[in-house]
């Protein structure tokens, strides 16, 4: 990964929503059915005043 990948934001966000899409999936194979509800209402919020 060179500097302009490490500055890039956009690579950032996507690390971010893998881990994000990693918890949702563990949450979801535990049978917590709440963590998923509060990670998309979190995603929403943040996409809603972006």
């Amino acid at each position: 990964m060179n500097k302009w990948e490490k500055l890039n934001p956009f690579v950032l966000l996507s690390r971010l929503e893998q881990s994000l899409l990693q918890s949702i999936l563990r949450a979801f194979s535990q049978d917590f059915i709440i963590f998923p509800f509060l990670f998309v209402t979190f995603i929403a919020n943040v996409t809603s005043h972006s």
